[in-house]
């Protein structure tokens, strides 16, 4: 996973960061958070899907 997928997820849903906040740390508009916090729970999603049928990371 990209790493602006990485640290968005990981303020958003581990810290639970508004999302003003974390336009405003990473000077991006609020539209650009929404697509990487989609984009980083679409891919995380697909890690686990993969780890469950292959028990391989």
């Amino acid at each position: 996973m990209p790493d602006n997928q990485r640290l968005v997820l990981e303020l958003r849903d581990l810290q639970g960061m508004d999302f003003d906040d974390i336009c405003n740390m990473l000077d991006v508009s609020a539209s650009n958070v929404r697509v990487l916090l989609h984009r980083a729970r679409a891919r995380l999603f697909e890690l686990v899907d993969h780890f469950q049928e292959t028990g391989e990371c």
